[in-house]
């Protein structure tokens, strides 16, 4: 099962993801949740006619009828403000391939770095798995952009990058490929 749905933060944009679960899951559960588009401004935008802030026209997710196990999602996100606009929402879409029964995945990730000082940085994460095995990286904060390499099938890396800092406290956020977390993590500014 997937469940699209665009995401709202109190520290973040309003970013476009999903959440999966398998059967084998615990009742009443989903796994941990794939943010696949960033928001990337604040989101304030009076509607022409009726005056008010409008948001979710465009949400769907469904299954590919092609071969029944592909997932499609299509989510708004908040785009970057254009030609004087206060705010602007954008939609994006994502094909997600859940791990298949007739595949025996295992995955082991590594990152080459995940603690950055306040101007923040990039790195690369390694994924070893089987061959035809699906994954995808995302992170969870605003903060945090996947730059090249998701999704991805088999091994393989994914490069991500993380913002500068200009809080006074430590910036703690998480790149999840595969159901495994790498914890990154941005010093306090100054």
């Amino acid at each position: 099962m997937l469940i699209g749905y665009s995401r709202f933060t109190r520290s973040g944009y309003p970013d476009a993801g999903f959440a999966l679960r398998s059967a084998s899951d615990p009742p009443n559960t989903m796994a941990r949740q794939t943010v696949y588009k960033r928001g990337e401004a604040p989101y304030i935008a009076i509607g022409y006619n009726e005056g008010s802030n409008r948001w979710g026209d465009f949400s769907a997710a469904m299954v590919d009828p092609v071969d029944d196990l592909t997932f499609w999602t299509i989510q708004e996100y908040a785009a970057a403000p254009t030609q004087g606009y206060l705010g602007r929402w954008g939609t994006w879409w994502a094909q997600v391939v859940p791990p298949s029964a007739g595949l025996s995945c295992t995955y082991s990730v590594a990152a080459s770095n995940a603690a950055f000082d306040a101007g923040g940085g990039t790195a690369t994460i390694t994924v070893e798995t089987q061959t035809g095995c699906p994954w995808m990286a995302a992170g969870d904060a605003g903060w945090l952009t996947i730059l090249s390499g998701s999704p991805g099938s088999g091994s393989g890396t994914a490069v991500f990058a993380a913002g500068a800092n200009a809080a006074g406290a430590i910036a703690k956020g998480t790149v999840t490929i595969a159901g495994q977390a790498i914890a990154v993590s941005v010093s306090a500014g100054q």
